[in-house]
């Protein structure tokens, strides 16, 4: 079992500022076809970001900052994707991070998710030649998980399992619509939501950013970025 790492986070009722509307920048490239989107392709990989309204039938946006990521990998390698590769970077250089929905448990080599949680046999998310990590494989039975190594970073998740603590999340329709961790072969597309701290109003600019790794080497080889105003 791994040692629970807890980082001192401050939750102030009543002074939380109000969550902010993302739109994409005049400098972004946008979906002419999808209202509030914007795309930018690095290396082969494309991602369409979009910020409109979260469809789940409970408010969720004054508690975090949902995103539709659409990511299409045309690139020469199968592609990694964790929640610490993506990020909303403001102009000050405060980072909001992407939340992960569940509890890791187990030893660093062979982790898996609590098993107090509801598998999700019929998600709602769209996805072609993809694989859930190996430690999402009993969340996701009906789904074929990565047979390879898939590095998995504890203090990540215990840092930000965290933030669910004192809010009313996360809510059924959030599993279901979640991208989950996992790799994303050559060919393949997957489209889903990652939820974000709350991006306060206070910010005139975020920047959505991923980092884009290989599945078998592990090795860095893009970065993308696309610019979203904040009102």
């Amino acid at each position: 079992m791994l040692t629970k790492f807890t980082p001192l986070i401050l939750f102030i009722v009543g002074c939380t500022p109000p969550a902010a509307n993302l739109k994409p920048a005049s400098t972004a490239n946008v979906v002419a076809h999808l209202e509030e989107a914007a795309v930018s392709q690095v290396k082969g990989v494309q991602v369409i970001v979009q910020t409109d309204q979260w469809p789940g039938p409970q408010p969720i946006q004054n508690e975090v900052t949902p995103v539709r990521v659409v990511i299409d990998n045309k690139s020469e390698t199968a592609l990694r994707l964790r929640y610490n590769d993506f990020a909303l970077i403001a102009d000050d250089g405060t980072r909001y991070a992407a939340l992960p929905l569940y509890r890791i448990v187990g030893s660093i080599p062979e982790p898996v998710i609590d098993t107090g949680y509801t598998a999700i046999t019929e998600p709602h998310f769209v996805y072609h030649a993809f694989t859930v990590a190996p430690f999402y494989a009993n969340i996701y039975p009906a789904m074929t998980a990565y047979r390879g190594t898939f590095a998995y970073d504890p203090f990540y998740y215990d840092t930000y399992n965290a933030y669910w603590i004192n809010i009313p999340l996360p809510t059924q329709e959030m599993f279901k619509r979640a991208l989950p961790e996992g790799v994303l072969d050559v060919g393949g597309r997957i489209e889903g939501y990652l939820y974000f701290e709350r991006v306060s109003d206070d910010q005139s600019r975020v920047t959505f950013r991923a980092d884009l790794s290989s599945a078998q080497s592990n090795r860095f080889f893009g970065e993308v970025r696309i610019p979203f105003n904040v009102q």
